[in-house]
């Protein structure tokens, strides 16, 4: 019996190698296909999709808070896929960037201009844009390294208002650290 195990574990063992090393990178407009998220849908059985299209209904009901809650489902939700990890990211910096100007009063949410430059929105949303993107690049690691730079601005910024402060989560902080270093690493 013993021996089976241990047959049956190098057989799944061989195979798991087996299909990382046939694997191909593919194109930054695959995973903005049809396909791939029919793909993500089928594998992770709807929850990234759930998550997905709850950002959009979100959106466009202009309720913020809801895109920041049902990116961040998201995000904690898929467990491999790091294009999807991009549009959670980017969906949840955009509101939290239009949250802060809400809350500042700003009338033109279209114009970045008027940020004020010492506000915990910054690193965290350009954090969240050079992660986002690095995985489409042939050379990632100069986008992480600059994702990491602006990571230490997020932890080192206080916040300053009431939504500055669910950005400034240690947890969360550390966890996309993490996240930075495995794609560094891969």
């Amino acid at each position: 019996m013993k021996n089976l195990y241990y047959s049956v574990l190098i057989a799944l063992l061989i195979l798991m190698i087996g299909g990382c090393a046939t694997t191909q990178p593919k194109s930054a407009s695959y995973y903005l296909s049809e396909d791939y998220f029919k793909e993500v849908a089928s594998e992770e059985k709807g929850i990234v999709m759930d998550n997905y299209y709850d950002v959009i209904r979100h959106l466009s009901n202009k309720d913020f808070k809801g895109v920041i809650k049902s990116a961040t489902d998201g995000i904690d939700s898929i467990p491999k896929y790091r294009s999807m990890f991009a549009f959670f990211y980017a969906m949840r910096g955009y509101s939290y960037i239009i949250l802060y100007k809400l809350d500042k009063g700003m009338e033109d949410i279209n114009n970045l201009e008027n940020i004020d430059k010492d506000s915990l929105y910054i690193p965290c949303l350009y954090t969240y844009y050079y992660m986002s993107y690095a995985p489409f690049f042939s050379d990632p690691n100069v986008h992480y390294l600059k994702a990491l730079e602006y990571l230490e601005k997020w932890r080192e910024t206080k916040p300053k208002n009431y939504f500055e402060t669910f950005l400034y989560d240690s947890k969360r902080i550390s966890d996309i650290e993490r996240t930075i270093r495995e794609g560094m690493n891969k």
